[in-house]
């Protein structure tokens, strides 16, 4: 028998007996008062002492129903189950409806102990199973099916008061702990309740007076996440979760704008495939099944896992269920099984030095997480591959997954920086789904369309953003910019000021750090340990003088005379977009920025290059001075390749202010390709300075 110390029961019996509560408002405080019933919001202390006291009560119910068959046991399976318990939700379990009210007397007996707990009668249910033989001549208990083996209400009653059968409800449904248990266990009505409240659900994002991308995020993160539980307690087959899929789906693309030929993934991917990582139920389900059965795998319950290993067993077998397709059992076993692989081949040694010369530390991680993430991949993996199939949906594979190019599509970004028509333009343009003449003669809608500035017949996506001869040729000769200059010329106005105002801090710290450079030694005492410095930053290529200077070839940078390079360092014609100069150091940076299609930036990296390395470097070195060229692409589409944020990290620039940067960028290059997009029939485009600003958040 376990006695609780007398100083411990009496100092919980003064916390309960003595508490005193006020009620403060902004006007007012009352007096105090004694909490003679339930305890305060939040208190910690309850829930431990509740566990305990009614872990006596179950012990005070096994202890009474030790001679009695009580719980109900698995066929072919070592595994019993009596009173499965969590917090005050209780089931009791016996093989028939007398030994069950045998059952609730001896659990209302153990609640009497207690003199404050009692059971509800108007709370509870009950739910009974037998077979009825057709010449059965008992008349007490009536089948509520239509088969042999049906639902019964088998009387159960706690002091006198009836408890309610399931199938009396209306409708005909019980939930307990999450789960909805129907009368004759199907889940036939469950799943149209749900499917009900989905509709509504649905039914009341649609008429709210929010746009399509809002819409998106709170389907995504409000009724996906109500529909979670249900997915992963539920045993519902795959079949269920792709109905409901398939509705929300057909939302999701008109809500978003996605044209119909639109290959679907998009809206599924991860970031780091240019997705929007929206949820697919399917997917859910799986996930979350997953977490169940690895939860009842390591359960420290041992009935728990022989349940597992019952429910592996039958699995192996074959028997996973109607219309299921996958066992999660299955998914467990085989994903551990990879995991385990990894890890030793993750420690294999690859460098010529001696076994065990660079041990690699036990890294502490989340074995559920990394089965989810497992699986996660997997059905990444399968999305690509179907991708691959598409001839011009999926071009972007090439160029943005090869090239490792990037893109901020979160939905910080999606909800605060894009408009909705500024989301369908990125979408269909990443898909090559726009309704340009080359995808109208595709699609049948117009056979003779034309581009609307030169005429030419058929032409893509590529020609209507950065390719159209009227404008090399005709626009770029008028008196304004004209539309493509007028993008580059954006961005490059951008990445201006932000150089500008980088190299003006440079010149300030390099002064400040000249003066106050003095060199020390630092000795460490005899015993002591010595402090770990902070690594020292990588030296920039402003980091050798602090007279650097700044021109770009923009007419906001040239007020008083035209743009020119720099004679002391080279003579020549070439018109780089921008230089920042050292005179006394006799150092040089040239910057050139490209706008061109996602998949010409490799093409015009090398050739802009190879243009400057042989027009400038080798006559700046004839000439006394050194001349580095940092080529910056920006993709007509809003992608940025690596080279972008490595030549700004050569700058010196902040690694979060070039993250800033490059988000920026990405947003104005976006919004200036929208605008030639939605120009592409207007000869009279008159530009302005387009400005873009990302809020901190």
């Amino acid at each position: 028998m376990i006695s609780y110390p007398t100083t411990m029961a009496k100092l919980i019996f003064r916390y309960y007996d003595s508490i005193f509560l006020k009620v403060v408002t902004s006007e007012w405080t009352s007096e105090s008062f004694h909490l003679a019933i339930g305890v305060p919001q939040g208190c910690t202390a309850s829930t431990i002492v509740f566990d305990v006291a009614f872990q006596l009560t179950l012990d005070i119910y096994k202890w009474l129903t030790r001679s009695k068959d009580v719980g109900y046991k698995f066929t072919g399976a070592d595994i019993s189950v009596i009173a499965p318990t969590y917090a005050d939700d209780i089931e009791l379990i016996t093989s028939t409806g007398p030994k069950l009210q045998s059952a609730v007397d001896a659990f209302q007996s153990g609640l009497q102990w207690t003199r404050t707990l009692r059971l509800k009668p108007s709370k509870c249910r009950v739910l009974a199973f037998r077979k009825f033989r057709k010449d059965e001549k008992q008349t007490l208990y009536k089948r509520r099916q239509d088969t042999m083996y049906s639902s019964y209400d088998p009387l159960i009653t706690i002091n006198g008061q009836r408890i309610k059968f399931v199938g009396d409800d209306e409708p005909a449904l019980f939930k307990h702990l999450g789960l909805l248990i129907q009368a004759d266990l199907k889940e036939d009505v469950i799943q149209e309740q749900v499917e009900k409240k989905l509709i509504h659900w649905l039914e009341l994002v649609e008429n709210s007076l929010i746009d399509g991308r809002m819409k998106a995020w709170v389907v995504n993160f409000c009724v996906c996440a109500k529909l979670a539980w249900l997915l992963m307690v539920q045993g519902w087959s795959g079949s269920v979760a792709k109905k409901w899929q398939q509705i929300i789906h057909r939302r999701y693309r008109r809500w978003l704008g996605l044209a119909k030929p639109a290959e679907k993934s998009v809206l599924y991917r991860p970031k780091e495939h240019f997705g929007l990582q929206l949820k697919d139920l399917q997917e859910v389900q799986r996930q979350l099944r997953l977490v169940k059965w690895h939860l009842v795998k390591t359960s420290k319950d041992e009935e728990m896992r022989k349940l597992y290993r019952y429910r592996l067993e039958r699995d192996k077998k074959g028997h996973i269920g109607t219309g299921r397709k996958h066992s999660p059992c299955l998914d467990v076993e085989r994903l551990e099984r990879e995991q385990q692989l990894d890890a030793m081949s993750a420690r294999a040694q690859s460098d010529r030095k001696g076994l065990g010369f660079n041990p690699i530390p036990d890294r502490k991680s989340n074995p559920r997480a990394d089965l989810v993430y497992r699986l996660k991949s997997e059905a990444e993996h399968k999305r690509l591959v179907i991708l691959h199939q598409y001839e011009m949906q999926a071009d972007w594979l090439s160029w943005g997954l090869d090239n490792m190019m990037m893109r901020d599509l979160s939905w910080n970004t999606i909800i605060y920086q894009c408009t909705q028509r500024l989301l369908k333009f990125v979408l269909n343009s990443q898909q090559n789904t726009l309704p340009t003449p080359d995808n109208l003669r595709r699609w049948n809608l117009n056979k003779d369309a034309v581009c609307g500035l030169c005429g030419g017949r058929a032409v893509t996506l590529s020609h209507v953003l950065a390719g159209c001869t009227w404008v090399r040729t005709v626009e770029n000769k008028l008196h304004r910019e004209d539309r493509f200059t007028w993008r580059h010329n954006n961005i490059l106005y951008l990445l201006a000021t932000a150089i500008s105002e980088h190299v003006k801090v440079s010149n300030a710290n390099h002064s400040q750090s000249s003066a106050n450079q003095v060199p020390l030694i630092k000795f460490v005492r005899a015993g002591e340990k010595m402090i770990s410095r902070s690594k020292t930053k990588r030296p920039s290529l402003l980091s050798g003088a602090n007279d650097w200077i700044c021109n770009f070839d923009l007419p906001e940078f040239q007020r008083s005379s035209s743009y020119c390079f720099p004679h002391e360092v080279c003579l020549t014609p070439l018109r780089i977009d921008g230089y920042i100069i050292s005179r006394t150091a006799r150092v040089c940076i040239g910057l050139e920025l490209t706008s061109p299609m996602e998949e010409n930036i490799g093409f015009w990296h090398k050739s802009k290059l190879q243009k400057y390395e042989e027009e400038i470097r080798l006559a700046a070195k004839q000439n006394g001075w050194t001349f580095h060229v940092l080529i910056l692409e920006i993709g007509a589409r809003g992608w940025i390749p690596p080279s972008v944020p490595n030549s700004l990290r050569k700058l010196g620039i902040p690694s979060n202010r070039i993250t800033s940067l490059c988000n920026q960028l990405t947003l104005l290059a976006l919004k200036s390709s929208y605008v030639i997009y939605l120009n592409r029939f207007n000869k009279e485009f008159q530009p302005w300075r387009l400005t873009t600003t990302i809020p901190q958040r």
